[in-house]
């Protein structure tokens, strides 16, 4: 009997200290993840805005210099867009679990007039900055966007970054070729 309660007890410390790894992993990963969002705010809005997550339900918030949250149209169109790249730059960051992270970002484009042109196309670019970082490593991706906007960094390089243009003329023009209904 005192083998076994030796045995439960070992194994219980074991738990204990891979909860508190555990812990630490998800407290540093949270805060990497807020700088990165910040970052990629800051960079789409010409430093005229930052980020911040909601840590308790991974709300994501864009904020004014003065400390005020920007509850625009625009600003939660951005906030959900930049979201998904932070997400999406902290997999390509973080090679933990091997080389597992999202190969490719779909985003339907804000409507037209939604969002500040500048920081429309600013997102373009922080994308290619993004590919270019991690390039190097292997770690390639896709971003995918319905878009009739680009930025001039990317029609300057309109064969490199535009794999496929569509139209509305019918199922030819499609992304996937027919209406997919979710």
């Amino acid at each position: 009997m005192g083998e076994l309660k030796e045995k439960v007890d070992n194994k219980n410390i074991q738990i204990k200290s891979k909860k508190i790894s555990l812990s630490e992993t998800v407290q540093n990963r949270t805060s990497e993840l807020n700088n990165i969002y910040s970052n990629i705010i800051s960079y789409i809005t010409n430093k005229s805005r930052y980020g911040s997550i909601n840590v308790s339900n991974y709300n994501p918030l864009v904020i004014k210099p003065e400390g005020i949250i920007d509850n625009g149209a625009a600003m939660r169109n951005l906030a959900i867009i930049a979201f998904d790249i932070a997400l999406l730059e902290l997999a390509l960051e973080n090679n933990e679990v091997g080389n597992y992270y999202p190969k490719f970002l779909i985003h339907d484009s804000p409507k037209h007039n939604d969002m500040q042109i500048e920081m429309y196309k600013n997102i373009f670019d922080y994308l290619i900055m993004l590919e270019n970082k991690y390039i190097e490593n292997g770690r390639v991706f896709q971003y995918i966007i319905t878009t009739l906007d680009i930025s001039s960094s990317v029609e300057k390089q309109f064969k490199e970054y535009v794999r496929l243009t569509l139209d509305n003329s019918g199922d030819g023009g499609k992304l996937f070729g027919c209406d997919v209904e979710i």
